[in-house]
């Protein structure tokens, strides 16, 4: 039965439980219900060619354990999901999950699974994800039948269903803090009321791993150190080998999570060890002692959040608790003292997120400021050579990581188009008085958790996701250290290398201690391009003296072909084609030529610029020259593919593609970088401002492979922007 227009469905997509909630054409807000209960666990078993979903993938896990997989939602960028003997797409998992759902709504409302009845399905999702993750929300609502969705990042429906419901606690200008704890993530974010009973978010921030999973396993391990003399029998518990067993561990992980829940008002309460035979007390001190750092943590994030906005605590209006973790006892209390203010609890939490998400009509999203970490700064290089100052504008940077961006999704940030900006997130910096000139390259570590930069005599390393200075990749040469450049990372992710003003290439064994070594010395005159094979076996090099010399990286020798003679006194530029057969290397001349990686003979010289990349998805190449514009070329015929992406205001120095191919990065001597569309040949957005004329940093570029981040040197530091999808 085709029921009335005027339903709206919210979802939130959770990593342990998912919510449901159906608004009606009376405006009135009902929870669904999964086999009695408000929340249908996200878990998925594989039986006989389809996808159990939520109690029943549960229940029969306890038989297939191998084909059960309790928390889909961390796996929507992996290549499959291994299930029993079959691997499944991320994107069906979820379906499964969304079908369930739909099956749901038909039940209670006569809206067909297949049929776009429902005016707007509204889903949620971590403000940390990017474009992949959201497509699959995307892809898989589609094959539901769900035509009409939009997306909302999870701490901004939470903060609108607060501020619906509880206007009186935030007035215009009030300012709150949403602090939003699940299974498996946490997010803060800092909202503002308008006039209007609208609200702008000014931050937003979270941590990826930290939420109620982590307390049922600290819970376990605690009671596993009670009863050292029983290790066979935790083995049995948390390894378990039989169905016996594995039901053993069902029922087991069940009580730890009821205890937890328990002593969120009660004093003490017991879990049931099976094969102990015996019950073990836990007591809500007990349970404060082993939150404490998960809390801490998350009161840390709270705090950086509020810096970046230039806030502090006292200017708070209210806190408000979103998720079922927030019922931690130990929580409120720490909250309260941390912030100065009491939060606000609601009856629910789980159903906040859901409930939020359609109360979303619109909002603004402003970046977070950059927070630079404080680091010891290094003392002054070594006088470069004198052909450095010409290196700053021949930097060719590829990325080569897939990194999950802080990033809004649609709804409360902005639905993103081709007109729209790339937002600034952070800046990444040594010191605040370090000399800018130590931003030299960019480049992602191949698991994105990571950024590095060379200058100075070492490498920087940040934490992509917070901006942190991790660590520094130091050595030294003789009786002074030598300043480094264009540090790359293999795409294996096992080697560091950059190349020094003393003609030295340098390792960075990652498998090892991480000690550097030199791995060759061959140049006679600095080394400042280097790029990777897409195997990793090979490095190509150059620099000063315009030789280029290809080497096997784990022989740590030349590969035997002997040095490529490029004719010119520099190479400003180096490019490994993606079958790793081409050599592009930019002269000083204008021209890029190619050459035989093997061979090493000169494939052509037809094409010119100043800087060169390969596309890694599809034989293109991209340069910039002095006449402003970015060129794409076919290496094979050396031919011109489409109109000239024309918008730069002075000589272009940098370029790279995204993975797939569909963006472009430029970056200008000097000052502004721009994001192009390359399939229309358009620029997106405004420039960026990316302006080394506070230092001597190189202009470089990096996208993510997943086209979610673009990170971008600057006077100032590494600056990392949201890229629209």
């Amino acid at each position: 039965m085709r029921v009335a227009a005027g339903y709206r469905l919210g979802v939130d997509f959770g990593t342990s439980n998912t919510v449901a909630v159906l608004a009606g054409p009376d405006r009135r807000f009902r929870p669904l219900l999964f086999d009695g209960q408000q929340q249908l666990p996200s878990a998925v078993c594989a039986v006989d060619g389809g996808l159990l979903v939520g109690k029943a993938a549960q229940h029969t896990a306890q038989r297939h354990p191998a084909a059960f997989e309790p928390h889909p939602k961390r796996h929507l960028i992996d290549g499959g999901v291994l299930l029993g003997e079959r691997e499944w797409l991320p994107v069906e998992v979820v379906t499964s999950v969304f079908r369930r759902i739909a099956d749901e709504v038909d039940r209670v409302t006569g809206i067909p699974t297949t049929d776009s009845g429902l005016d707007e399905v509204v889903l949620t999702h971590p403000a940390v994800w990017g474009g992949p993750r959201r497509q699959v929300l995307l892809d898989a609502a589609a094959r539901v039948g769900w035509h009409r969705v939009r997306l909302v990042a999870e701490p901004l429906a939470a903060a609108a269903a607060f501020v619906h419901d509880h206007p009186d606690r935030l007035p215009p200008g009030a300012i709150a803090l949403v602090y939003d704890l699940g299974a498996g993530t946490f997010d803060a974010t800092v909202v503002r009321a308008e006039p209007d009973r609208g609200y702008t978010v000014l931050a937003t921030g979270g941590i990826p791993d930290v939420g109620g999973a982590d307390v049922d396993h600290a819970i376990v391990a605690s009671f596993a150190a009670a009863y050292p003399a029983h290790e066979s029998t935790w083995a049995r518990l948390l390894n378990p080998a039989t169905t016996a067993d594995r039901r053993a561990r069902w029922t087991f992980l069940e009580q730890v999570r009821t205890a937890k829940e328990i002593l969120a008002t009660s004093a003490t309460t017991f879990v049931h060890v099976p094969h102990l035979d015996d019950e073990i007390v836990l007591g809500r001190e007990q349970l404060d002692e082993l939150t404490r750092p998960l809390i801490e943590r998350t009161l840390a994030a709270c705090h950086e959040v509020l810096r970046q906005t230039g806030l502090r605590p006292e200017t708070l209006h209210a806190v408000f608790l979103v998720g079922g973790s927030t019922r931690l006892p130990g929580l409120t209390r720490g909250l309260h003292r941390s912030l100065g203010h009491p939060p606000t609890v609601l009856d629910q939490p789980e159903l906040v997120v859901a409930t939020g998400s359609l109360h979303v009509h619109r909002a603004s999203a402003p970046p977070p400021p950059p927070f630079p970490t404080p680091a010891p700064a290094p003392p002054p290089p070594p006088p470069a050579p004198n052909a450095r100052s010409a290196r700053r504008k021949w930097l060719v940077v590829t990325a080569i990581a897939t990194v999950v961006v802080l990033a809004g999704g649609f709804g409360l940030y902005r639905i993103l188009s081709e007109a729209d900006s790339p937002s600034l997130l952070r800046t990444l910096t040594g010191a605040e008085d370090a000399n800018p000139q130590v931003y030299d390259s960019v480049v992602f570590s191949p698991d994105g958790k990571q950024v590095l930069t060379a200058g100075y005599q070492q490498i920087w390393v940040w934490e992509t996701s917070t901006g942190r200075l991790l660590k520094q990749l130091t050595t030294a040469y003789g009786t002074r250290q030598a300043g480094l450049y264009g540090a790359v990372i293999s795409p294996d992710g096992k080697r560091v290398v950059a190349g020094d003003s003393e003609g030295n290439i340098w390792l960075w064994d990652l498998t090892g201690p991480g000690e550097a070594q030199i791995l060759l010395r061959l140049h006679q005159d600095y080394v400042s391009e280097l790029a990777f094979s897409p195997d990793s076996r090979k490095l190509v090099s150059g620099g000063g003296g315009g030789t280029v010399y290809v080497w096997d990286v784990a022989k740590r020798a030349g590969d035997g072909g002997g040095p490529i003679e490029t004719k010119v006194d520099s190479v400003r530029g180096l490019a490994f084609s993606r079958d790793g057969k081409t050599v592009a290397a930019v002269g000083p001349d204008g021209k890029v030529r190619l050459y035989d990686a093997e061979s090493r003979t000169i494939l052509g010289d037809e094409i010119r610029g100043t800087c060169v990349a390969f596309s890694p998805a599809a034989e293109q190449l991209l340069t910039g020259g002095t006449d402003k514009n970015v060129l794409r070329w076919n290496p094979e015929t050396g031919e011109r593919i489409g109109n000239p992406l024309s918008g730069h205001q002075d000589e272009v120095v940098a370029v790279t593609f995204s993975r797939d191919g569909n963006r472009a990065a430029s970056a200008e001597d000097v000052g502004a970088v721009r994001l192009w569309d390359t399939g229309t040949g358009k620029q997106i957005g405004e420039p960026l401002d990316s302006s080394t004329k506070d230092g001597e940093a190189t202009p470089a570029v990096a996208f993510s492979p997943d086209g979610a981040l673009l990170a971008s040197t600057s006077g100032r530091g590494v600056n990392l922007w949201s890229v629209p999808d």
